[in-house]
């Protein structure tokens, strides 16, 4: 019998009348399990060999006993797993059965379909030929009649031959991944990956668009599930790069020149003006572009503004910060359409600032100095220099000394003008050189003055030195 079966013992004792008795021990363990006259159900809970008696007494000291030997053998218990496999490829059944004997007999139904497919026993194989659910069941026979079932439910599909479409595509540009993939079942799964980082970016079966950072290539896949049958494709998908053309942004040119725009080498160029050569020669100012295509296809678009540049003219003002020893002017630069500077202060020193500020201390504590200041301005095209004289006195002078100031009037001039000194002194050096440093006048004076002609003189700003042994003095005149 079977472990956990409910086993009938049936009564056939004869010669019996009503007074007889019955005393049932199933399992032999001295313990009457039953008085029943007739039948008698019995469970035993564990296997082995059990003595069952039926002890039968009439009441008048008669009695008889029968005795069978019952063989309780476990329960089988069946159990399987089944492989992975697409539909057409073969799948192993393995079998996990457990509680068998040497008797034991297989019976599989791999599909479901109510015909017995195998009765080996152990591992068994199956070729599922059309995709689809399935419910496979073992059933086991130990041999003694105990039988045990199990059906599993499992899946089965086609599979399918995933493949995709993704065009090379310039960088910015969506790349559109098409699906192109054959024998695949309604109900798989779709997993994307375009840019091979191994993180799934669709599960659409369209596939769709993806942008790529940069430029490169990059391993895109394509994994289609379907039941226990996946399948899937890597594929190199190419990012083009973009061309590079190089233009000045801003370009100047001097007038009646030209200029020549080359944005570099590449397969194609089509400028602003509708020419396609490689350079384009410019004579005017305007706003000029160029698309470029490289070999991969992939445009840029570079722009040129091109400028006329103006001659410089050049000139300046000043504000003077007088001080007791030195003075400080701080220059300000009103030239138009120069890009750089160069500053000639007049005592040595120079700068290449737009507007510096200088601090002037050679000063004579006398008479005052006049520096010839020139500023120089530059751009590509031209360059001017101006110069202007800037007499300079110092506060912290001695006052009786700069009272006894040197003279020249009038001043602007046109004809005479006269020139004075402190005190009768001989042999006093009065002379007159213009901006440019050329001497139109050179006189000898006596007394405490002396009368020059400026008939012959052209009009303009000249500088007047006065030297003695004692004093020397510098001033601007200006002559009408």
């Amino acid at each position: 019998v079977c472990i956990g079966e409910t086993t009938f013992f049936t009564n056939t004792s004869d010669q019996v009348d009503e007074n007889t008795q019955y005393r049932w021990d199933l399992d032999g363990d001295n313990l009457i399990d039953s008085n029943s006259s007739s039948e008698v159900e019995f469970t035993f809970e564990a296997p082995g060999q059990y003595s069952a008696l039926l002890t039968v007494d009439n009441g008048n000291g008669c009695f008889d006993q029968a005795i069978q030997t019952i063989t309780v053998v476990p329960m089988p218990e069946a159990d399987f797993s089944a492989g992975s496999a697409c539909v057409g490829e073969e799948v192993t059944f393995l079998d996990n059965s457990t509680g068998l004997g040497n008797s034991a007999t297989y019976t599989w139904d791999f599909d479901g379909d109510g015909t017995i497919d195998s009765e080996a026993r152990g591992n068994n194989f199956f070729t599922y030929t059309t995709s689809g659910d399935y419910t496979a069941t073992l059933t086991i026979d130990n041999g003694f009649g105990c039988v045990s079932t199990i059906s599993k439910a499992i899946s089965f599909r086609l599979a399918a031959q995933p493949d995709f479409d993704a065009p090379a595509v310039c960088l910015g540009e969506a790349t559109n991944f098409t699906n192109a993939s054959e024998n695949v079942d309604p109900e798989a799964i779709y997993n994307w990956d375009f840019d091979g980082d191994g993180n799934v970016d669709s599960e659409s079966p369209d596939g769709g668009s993806f942008t790529y950072a940069a430029a490169g290539s990059y391993r895109a896949s394509l994994l289609i599930s379907a039941g226990n049958c996946p399948a899937r494709i890597e594929k190199t998908v190419f990012v083009e790069a973009l061309p590079q053309p190089t233009l000045d942004s801003i370009i100047p040119i001097c007038e009646d020149e030209e200029t020549t725009l080359d944005p570099g080498v590449f397969a194609s160029y089509e400028w602003s003006d509708g020419s396609t050569n490689s350079t384009l020669l410019i004579r005017e100012a305007g706003n000029y572009s160029v698309m470029v295509t490289n070999e991969a296809g992939c445009t840029a678009t570079a722009q040129s503004i091109v400028s006329i540049e103006q001659e410089v003219s050049s000139s300046y003002s000043y504000v003077i910060q007088p001080g007791d020893f030195s003075t400080i002017i701080d220059f300000e630069n009103i030239t138009p359409n120069a890009t750089s500077y160069l500053w000639d202060f007049g005592d040595g020193n120079t700068s290449t600032e737009a507007a510096p500020s200088h601090e002037y201390v050679d000063i004579d504590p006398f008479f005052g100095s006049v520096f010839n200041v020139c500023l120089t301005a530059f751009n590509s095209c031209s360059s001017e220099q101006y110069c202007e004289l800037i007499g300079l006195v110092i506060t912290g002078a001695d006052e009786e000394l700069i009272n006894q100031k040197v003279t020249i009037y009038p001043n602007p001039a046109k004809t005479i003008l006269t020139v004075t000194w402190p005190e009768i002194r001989s042999g006093v050096s009065v002379s007159s050189t213009d901006l440019q440093g050329k001497e139109i006048l050179n006189r000898i004076g006596e007394g405490d003055h002396i009368k020059l002609s400026a008939e012959n003189i052209s009009a303009g700003q000249y500088l007047v030195n006065i030297v003695h042994s004692d004093f020397s003095y510098q001033e601007i005149l200006i002559i009408k």
